[in-house]
């Protein structure tokens, strides 16, 4: 369950993080558009993507996916200072080219993405097989406590009858034989 929790919690971290991908490319194309007047939105959204992936990285999370955010990152950090570099020029212009590597972190967000959600899939159903096992034996210890109190109120009815039943006998002893005869009776 804790494993579970703790993929669905990485599933989360991943989806922010292409979603605050998103963002940077769609600021960098309002920045290539309209000029440099996104540009304090495209730095919020890193900033925001910068704590997602120290978030992230500081979790107990699968070395696969760890060293896929970590190299999600290098790729972001050298993408932002190309981009950096480029704006400090103003004769230079963002291309067509430039925008589309943000389409490299884009995949490779959405593989981390898609990664976290198979793990998630997998832990569900494991959680789901190891439920079924739980059912199954709960079943049979239901089943095994039902015999055992029949067999216990068998025991039990048995043992509190064996003495009304002697007494019956007596009874019936004394009435067919007389008053001579002594009578044993047993208790529980």
């Amino acid at each position: 369950q804790s494993t579970l929790f703790k993929a669905v919690n990485e599933t989360e971290g991943a989806r922010i993080i292409h979603e605050r991908i998103n963002s940077m490319e769609r600021n960098i194309r309002q920045i290539q558009l309209f000029g440099k007047t996104f540009y304090n939105l495209y730095q919020d959204n890193r900033e925001k993507f910068l704590i997602q992936m120290s978030d992230l990285t500081q979790q107990d999370m699968d070395k696969n996916l760890i060293d896929k955010l970590l190299q999600l990152k290098a790729n972001e950090e050298s993408l932002h200072t190309y981009i950096l570099d480029k704006l400090k020029d103003e004769k230079n212009k963002l291309t067509q080219e430039d925008l589309n590597a943000f389409d490299k972190l884009t995949k490779q967000a959405k593989v981390l993405l898609d990664e976290a959600e198979k793990r998630v899939i997998e832990e569900s159903d494991l959680l789901s097989v190891t439920a079924k096992k739980v059912n199954k034996q709960l079943i049979y210890l239901a089943v095994i406590s039902i015999i055992l109190a029949l067999i216990l109120a068998l025991f039990f009815v048995r043992l509190i009858t064996r003495p009304i039943n002697d007494i019956a006998r007596a009874i019936k002893t004394l009435g067919d034989e007389g008053f001579e005869r002594s009578i044993s009776i047993r208790g529980p």
